[in-house]
């Protein structure tokens, strides 16, 4: 993925992301000075180029007639399912039949979505239901989950906010070296240490039991709970919601949160105080992220952190349908086929979804920045993918950690031993109970990431998605990257001779067609 992307830089110029070259000049010693700023400040985004009406009508056209010509790229040894190489193909399907059988066995989760990066690219897929209440019946079509069905990403939010101000730094606006109180000097000198970055790693934290004292939550009684969703959104959401509403009687923008919370941070300095914590004990913390967002919003001059993100990467990576709090159905005007026909729903059980519209969806709009991004998964494997080469851009401009224990920067935790990024729930703790469960990891060593998520948001939900991902992972750093398989050339060069193990998978997922299809007729046996 970094490989493609660099290529695209490099195509584009030493212009990144739109900021101004640096002035030619012949004086030496200020030309290396400012090159060397300007260089600490190329570190924004790398889109690609943005398709025409034209061009997104022409792929519509030829969607369309891809069934007629399955079969003869089939004989001429081509896949053209989707553009999926075989290898790939294969080893989605494996990891979605030991999944299924994991859901559905064991109760974790209705449907789920998940993808692998390979080669630059994601490659995405959708199983199971979109309401677990019914009955799960193969030939019910209108209760599978689609590709299409937005559902909301949790902690995965926070590489896609990390790559927004990546694009504000090099734009000039907020600088991630800077201290936050240079901003906001309302915050008082305690606050003189607290960078974006150093918030981005989570060295700087707020003290989040001092806040939620304060709203009247209680983070226990979720961890004591059956239910850890509806226990959260009762102990936990709701007060948080009603405390900074300041009286009103109608729901909040997150903006508008994230505004009184910068007020009451500044009138409670003497009780909620940032905590300095070693780099290998960071752990995530939402509130602090939430005051991150509010002094960027007050240097955007009252823009809103969700309008500058959807007028800096939304709209120019054409993920549209993308969004903040509760997942809404997008209909896209370029798509030709696409007729939403309801909504997936998400889960606090595997027989408990929760309606569409609901608030209960997602956390209060305060955390909109680390918690509440939803998105199709493709459209967030999209961003993710961006996301990604951003932040190791970034890492490389600005300076990585000289350590080889796991630490978070840019929202990701980082594995030196592992050459890997990941972001993951521990089944058990955390303040982000959603109705949905996420994992992703990356490597970059071999450039094979997967990202897996869940309709269902209970500890079951969140051992199924790490699950998931390690499943993905493994299969195909261990058993096709390290032993030098190149999907690519496979797929599209019949003679080319296939491998042990590629044949294996062939054969294996061959074997799951008919299983599915044997396990589809035996389950609408009545007696």
């Amino acid at each position: 993925m970094f490989r493609v992307a660099k290529l695209w830089r490099q195509q584009k110029g030493s212009d990144v992301g739109g900021s101004s070259n640096a002035p030619e000049s012949a004086n030496h010693e200020g030309s290396s000075t400012t090159t060397k700023q300007t260089d600490r400040r190329k570190i924004g985004v790398s889109f690609m180029p943005v398709k025409s009406q034209q061009e997104l009508s022409d792929e519509a056209q030829a969607a369309q007639k891809a069934h007629t010509s399955q079969e003869a790229a089939k004989e001429a040894g081509i896949d053209n399912n989707n553009g999926t190489p075989p290898v790939v193909r294969s080893i989605l399907e494996m990891a979605h039949l030991m999944m299924l059988g994991h859901s559905c066995k064991l109760k974790a989760c209705p449907g789920y979505q998940g993808g692998v990066f390979y080669n630059g690219k994601p490659f995405c897929i959708a199983c199971g239901y979109r309401d677990g209440s019914k009955p799960l019946d193969m030939d019910d079509k209108a209760n599978h989950m689609r590709l299409k069905d937005p559902m909301l990403y949790g902690t995965l939010t926070l590489p896609v906010t990390s790559m927004l101000l990546c694009q504000l730094h090099e734009d000039g606006v907020v600088d991630l070296e800077r201290p936050l109180v240079e901003y906001y000097p309302e915050l008082g000198d305690q606050f003189s240490r607290m960078t974006a970055r150093s918030i981005l790693k989570f060295e700087t934290v707020l003290d989040s039991s001092a806040i939620l004292r304060d709203v009247g939550a209680s983070l226990w009684k979720p961890y004591l709970a059956w239910n850890a969703c509806a226990s959260m959104q009762q102990h936990v959401y709701s007060p948080i919601n009603k405390f900074f509403a300041a009286g009103s009687t109608k729901p909040l923008t997150g903006a508008q949160q994230r505004g009184n919370f910068l007020e009451y941070i500044r009138s409670s300095a003497s009780k909620v105080k940032p905590n300095y914590v070693p780099l290998q004990k960071g752990r995530v913390c939402h509130f602090s992220v939430a005051l991150l967002m509010a002094v960027m919003e007050r240097q955007l001059g009252g823009k809103s952190f969700e309008e500058v993100m959807r007028s800096k990467i939304f709209e120019p990576s054409q993920s549209n349908a993308a969004g903040y709090g509760v997942p809404q159905v997008y209909r896209d005007p370029n798509e030709m086929f696409y007729k939403p026909i309801g909504q997936a729903l998400q889960h606090q059980g595997f027989k408990s979804p929760i309606p569409a519209g609901s608030s209960a969806n997602s956390s209060p709009a305060l955390f909109n920045g680390s918690l509440n991004l939803y998105a199709p998964s493709e459209e967030f494997g999209k961003l993710l993918f961006l996301s990604l080469d951003t932040i190791h851009n970034a890492r490389s401009v600005l300076g990585k950690e000289a350590v080889n224990y796991p630490h978070y920067d840019f929202g990701l935790l980082y594995r030196p031993e592992k050459d890997e990024y990941s972001l993951s729930r521990n089944i058990f703790s955390g303040m982000d109970f959603v109705p949905t469960s996420t994992t992703f990891r990356y490597n970059a060593e071999y450039d094979v990431g997967v990202f897996a998520l869940s309709s269902c948001g209970t500890r079951n939900g969140r051992m199924f998605s790490n699950a998931f991902s390690r499943v993905l992972q493994h299969l195909f750093l261990e058993h096709v990257s390290k032993k030098g398989i190149n999907p690519d050339e496979s797929s599209m060069d019949p003679t080319v001779a296939k491998s042990e193990t590629e044949t294996k998978f062939e054969k294996i997922a061959d074997e799951a067609k008919y299983t599915n299809v044997f396990k589809r007729h035996d389950s609408h046996k009545r007696f």
